[in-house]
């Protein structure tokens, strides 16, 4: 058990983590987002020889957020960068997982 700072109570160590969840929702998010970026722009360097049509754009653009978040949940290290910069002083020092 904790003491939660700013309060005279202690706080369980699953309060922490359900507190912690938001961060790392968002870490991931960010990371995933960061992923399909990437890959896009990737697929922006491969010359195309004729230009696809708005439907054939839109299933790869499906395609790449599921790659994205796929390769985001095996993780690239990101989402422990982003963690270590918004997640507050109090909840450090375990492990993000």
């Amino acid at each position: 058990m904790e003491v939660k700072p700013g309060t005279n109570h202690l706080q369980k160590p699953q309060a922490i983590q359900a507190e912690v969840n938001p961060y790392k929702e968002v870490a991931q998010a960010m990371e995933e987002q960061f992923v399909y970026e990437l890959i896009k722009e990737m697929k922006k360097s491969v010359p195309q020889n004729q230009p696809k049509s708005t439907g054939e754009s839109f299933y790869e653009s499906l395609q790449d957020q599921e790659r994205a978040k796929i390769i985001a949940q095996q993780g690239l290290g990101i989402q422990e960068l982003i963690l270590d910069q918004i997640q507050p002083k109090s909840h450090k020092g375990g492990s993000h997982e």
